[in-house]
């Protein structure tokens, strides 16, 4: 039977795609069974699979029932194995899709099996080796194929004949009730078949269920989006780099901030920022084995880099990314060009960094004990002593605008929380440190954001004392404590944003003109600081709608990109996007204590 296209409109929207990964790459399978995306070295390597950036050449590894009458798309329960039902009047076919999680190769399998009437599959593997810029050859050998470069090896064992046609392997073939096939794709160069797939993909995949359930079940959460929270959790820690802790921003590069524009970004590499939120709302959940292990990885680039050559964003080996690129031979997503890898905002000076790279020890004895005690202080402040001497120049800013430095009132905050956090590391971990001058410091910094940060005329904190423009990124300093949820400065803030950034539902990070092409969507982590301000000020009604505002742009599998049409509830940016889901889960923890403070008598804010 000859094969038939298996896609009638190419590029699903981003929220059909789920995320596999094993701690070392990830995977973006979609829900028509192609896996879209893979970089399979690591996280920020080349891909082999990249049709998510360019339909026809980006390569590519699909697995489905041409003629259907619905999908179902879901995770099995408590775990990062993503099941697909293939569904028509008289037959269900199930693929699941998984990544043995931090094994010895990196390696995704796949199991088929149906139900009811006998139905023809189809599978297509088309690899395309580095960003498809690299030429593969293909053979067929017992047991399954072998597509290599000089330097890469993709070996694809099966228990179906899998006919070669040129670069890629097409092929129709009927499953009958009860039948499995496996499917174990594996990575690097000394690969060899697998001579019993279908047993290794069964035991593979019960051992990977009960990993992921042990580890869910570490869950400290109860409150009433416990299930939005646990696929958060289990999604950000598919963002963890197993060999050493650290957290990449996103498993992607380039999905567009708005279909068909140039505000592509390559996000797979670590910022300190996102990656020192990201644990806190982990060790908020429960998983204070993940916090640990990312505050090691932390400290140990701060005890190399003095403050004055620390990054914003880091590869996952704790070295500088390459240089910004543009490969021009992919379209980009729906069109979206340019497609880039590396991210010059690596090199930018932002003053903000300090303050969330502090917040994530100023708190950890483990940081402040044992043979790294004396160094890892020092680094820290070293930090504090140059932001002292630092906070009143300009810099580039939490969202990283490029053209210009300007005087940023969320970075001045964040110069505060640095001064804040070094005191009290001083004083809870006996360290030594110039404390009444750094108070002084401290003082002065929180006059100036109150004067200067704080615009009388238009009731608001505002993006930069330049310009009176609103900025979701003041919805942070309640959280922060720079300023009480309660106060009337505040409150006004958080109208202003309302007001001036909402869209449908949704918040815009600003408005302002930041020098580049096109716009963005709605910032989908804004609706979940909203929700937390509205949870301590106990306006319950409106913190929930805030919640389930920002999940209107999730799928089926509750997983968040970056950005979001308020309108059309389209998912926008890279995906799944660990700032978003840092954001829902501190959001519902917020809200549940929030609850119970409230039921319990508790005095309001």
């Amino acid at each position: 039977m000859d094969f038939r296209p298996l896609y009638i409109t190419p590029y699903p929207s981003i929220t059909e795609y789920g995320l596999v990964g094993d701690g070392h790459s990830a995977a973006l399978v979609s829900c028509d069974g192609g896996i879209d995306w893979w970089c399979p070295g690591r996280f920020d390597y080349p891909s082999v699979f990249a049709r998510l950036l360019d339909w026809h050449k980006g390569g590519h590894f699909i697995i489905s029932v041409p003629v259907i009458h619905k999908r179902l798309f879901s995770y099995v329960e408590d775990t990062n194995v993503l099941e697909t039902r293939f569904v028509t009047s008289d037959v269900v076919v199930t693929l699941t899709t998984f990544m043995p999680y931090d094994g010895d190769t990196r390696r995704i399998i796949r199991l088929l099996q149906a139900e009811g009437k006998e139905v023809d599959v189809s599978l297509e593997f088309q690899p395309a080796f580095d960003y498809a810029r690299k030429g593969h050859s293909l053979s067929s050998v017992e047991g399954g194929i072998i597509a290599e470069t000089n330097d890469e090896r993709l070996v694809l064992s099966s228990t179906a004949a899998l006919p070669v046609q040129g670069n890629k392997v097409a092929a129709t073939f009927r499953l009958k009730p009860g039948d499995q096939h496996a499917f174990i794709l594996d990575y690097g160069r000394e690969n060899a078949v697998v001579m019993d797939p279908l047993a290794v993909a069964r035991e593979s995949l019960e051992k990977e269920k009960s990993f992921w359930r042990r580890w869910a079940s570490k869950c400290s959460y109860e409150g009433e989006y416990r299930g939005d929270v646990l696929r958060s959790l289990l999604a950000l820690k598919l963002l963890q780099y197993a060999p050493n802790g650290a957290i990449v921003a996103a498993p992607t590069t380039s999905l567009p901030e708005t279909v068909g524009q140039a505000r592509n970004w390559d996000y797979r590499y670590v910022w300190p920022r996102d990656g020192s939120f990201i644990v806190m709302a982990m060790e908020s959940a429960g998983y204070k084995e993940e916090s640990d292990r990312f505050k090691e990885w932390l400290a140990a680039v701060l005890r190399r880099d003095a403050p004055e050559k620390i990054r914003n964003l880091y590869c996952v080996d704790g070295f500088e990314p390459q240089e910004e690129k543009i490969l021009d031979h992919l379209e980009g997503y729906r069109g979206s060009r340019p497609v880039r890898i590396g991210n010059e905002a690596a090199w930018q000076y932002q003053l903000d960094t300090f303050g969330e790279i502090t917040m994530c020890f100023h708190r950890s004895p483990e940081t402040f004990s044992g043979e790294n005690r004396t160094s890892n202080w020092n680094a820290i402040r070293s930090m504090v002593e140059r932001v002292c001497e630092r906070w009143r120049e300009p810099d580039s800013g939490i969202w990283e605008i490029r053209g210009g430095k300007r005087q940023y009132v969320f970075s001045k905050s964040m110069a505060w929380i640095v001064v804040q956090h070094g005191i009290e590391i001083v004083k809870n971990f006996g360290l030594d440190g110039p404390v009444e001058r750094w108070r002084d410091i401290h003082a002065r910094i929180h006059e100036f954001l109150l004067a200067e940060g704080y615009n009388e005329e238009f009731g608001s904190f505002v993006q930069t004392t330049e310009r009176p423009d609103a900025d979701a990124s003041n919805l942070m300093l309640p959280i922060f404590g720079v300023v009480p949820y309660s106060d009337y400065r505040m409150k006004s803030t958080v109208e202003r944003a309302v007001k001036d950034l909402g869209s449908h539902g949704l918040l815009h990070r600003y408005t302002v003109d930041d020098n580049l092409q096109g716009s963005e969507g709605a910032f989908i982590v804004a609706s979940f600081w909203l929700c937390q301000i509205y949870a301590n000020l106990h306006e319950f009604e409106k913190a929930r709608a805030a919640f389930e505002r920002a999940m209107h742009t999730s799928g089926a599998l509750r997983l968040l990109a970056e950005q979001g049409n308020g309108i059309t509830g389209e998912a926008l940016g890279n995906y799944p996007q660990g700032f978003s889901h840092l954001g829902l889960i501190t959001a519902a923890v917020d809200l549940d204590l929030n609850l119970r403070e409230a039921s319990s008598g508790a005095a309001g804010p």
